[in-house]
C-alpha cells in the first residue's frame, strides 16, 4: 500500500488503490519516468524517477529494456547500454556474471547498495538495483564518453601524454568524488584509469565501488593477495593489511596522475622513480613534491586526507596553469 491514495496526472485525479492499477497506468503510458505528476503527500510536482515508490515499476523490470550493445566487461560484471522502452532514454545496466559465486555476489551487492546511496556529480549515479538471483543487476545513468584508460591509450599511440593542466583538472574531479565517499565512511581501494570516466561533456565520473570498504572494516572483500589492482595498489594493500584507509586511495590517485604525466607507472621505490619535472619543462617541482606525498611507500609520509591533496593541487593549478591553454 502506498502512503497516498491518488495522484494528479495532466490535471486529472487518478486513484492508486492497488499495485495493479498503478502498473496499468504505467503500461498505458499515463505515467512515465520523466512526466511530471503531482505527489499529494509531498505537495509538489515530481517525476517518477524522483518518487521512490514508483521506481521498481520502471527500472526494476528488465522487460522494460532492450539491449543495444555491451559497453564494458570486467572480472565479475558486464555493462550493457540499454534503451528504456517506456520513454526511449538510455541507461547503463550492470549484470553480475557469476551469480552463484558468493564472493562475487557480495561484492556486487555492496557496490549497488553503496552507489545507490551516493549523490555526487563526480560519481556515476545508480538509479535502481535488483539483487534477486539468478540475474542481479543495477541501473546507472548513461554517460557517453571514454574511460581514462582509453584516452591514455589514444595519446600513447601518438607518443603523447596529458598536459599537466588537463591532468590536474581530471584528478580534481576524482578527488572530489573520493572526498564525498570518504565523508560517508567508504574507501574506494581500486582507483585506476579503467574506473575513471571522462564524459563527452567533460564531466569526470568515478565508478566501480565493488571492493570499497566501510571505515569500520566490516565489509572487506579480499582478492588474490590483496585488494585492488596490481600497479595501482598501495604497498599496504599488497601486504593484505586490513587497516587500509584513505591513504591507499591517495596512493592510487598519485599513481594515475604520474602515469598521465609520464606515460608509465612509477617504480616500486622512489629513488628509481624519475621526477615528472625532469622530463617536462612545463611541470614544476612543486608538482613533483605533491606526487611524492601521494605515492610514498610508507603511508605515514603520505597526505592524510583528500582535502590536503586538493589544496596542494589547487595551488599548483592556480599558480602555474590557470592561464595556460
Amino acid at each position: 500500500m502506498y502512503p497516498i491514495k491518488y495522484i494528479f496526472v495532466s490535471g486529472k485525479r487518478v486513484p492508486l488503490y492497488t499495485r495493479e492499477n498503478l502498473q496499468l497506468m504505467i503500461s498505458k503510458g499515463a505515467i512515465t519516468p520523466n512526466r511530471p505528476i503531482y505527489n499529494v503527500g509531498l505537495s509538489r510536482w515530481v517525476t517518477a524517477k524522483q518518487w521512490p515508490e514508483l521506481r521498481p515499476f520502471f527500472f526494476g523490470n528488465l522487460s522494460n529494456y532492450i539491449k543495444l550493445k555491451t559497453i564494458g566487461c570486467g572480472g565479475f560484471g558486464r555493462v550493457d547500454l540499454m534503451q528504456f522502452l517506456v520513454d526511449g532514454s538510455h541507461y547503463a545496466v550492470k549484470f553480475l556474471l557469476h551469480g552463484t559465486d558468493p564472493t562475487c555476489y557480495r561484492r556486487f551487492r555492496l557496490e549497488a547498495e553503496r552507489m545507490y546511496k551516493f549523490n555526487h556529480p563526480n560519481i556515476v549515479r545508480v538509479i535502481w538495483y535488483n539483487l534477486a538471483l539468478p540475474r542481479p543487476f543495477y541501473v546507472m545513468e548513461y554517460c557517453p564518453g571514454q574511460s581514462l584508460r582509453q584516452q591514455m591509450n589514444g595519446l600513447q599511440r601518438h607518443r603523447q601524454v596529458f598536459h599537466p593542466k588537463h591532468a590536474l583538472e581530471i584528478m580534481a574531479g576524482v578527488l572530489h568524488a573520493l572526498h564525498y565517499a570518504h565523508g560517508h565512511g567508504v574507501f574506494h581501494r581500486d582507483i585506476k584509469p579503467e574506473n575513471i570516466l571522462i564524459a563527452t561533456n567533460g564531466a569526470v565520473k568515478v565508478l566501480d565501488f565493488g571492493i570499497a570498504r566501510l571505515a569500520d572494516h566490516r565489509t572487506a572483500v579480499m582478492t588474490r593477495g590483496g585488494i585492488g589492482t596490481p600497479g595501482y595498489w598501495a604497498p599496504e594493500q599488497m601486504q593484505g593489511l586490513f587497516d587500509v584507509d584513505v591513504r591507499a586511495d591517495i596512493y592510487s590517485v598519485g599513481v594515475v596522475l604520474y602515469e598521465m604525466l609520464l606515460g608509465r607507472l612509477p617504480s616500486s621505490t622512489l629513488l628509481q622513480t624519475p621526477a615528472p619535472s625532469a622530463r617536462w619543462q612545463n611541470i614544476p617541482e612543486a608538482l613533483d613534491k605533491i606526487i611524492v606525498g601521494m605515492i610514498h611507500p610508507d603511508r605515514n609520509y603520505r597526505y592524510t586526507s583528500v582535502d590536503q591533496v586538493l589544496t596542494a593541487i589547487n595551488w599548483v593549478y592556480m599558480n602555474y596553469y590557470r592561464k595556460s591553454a
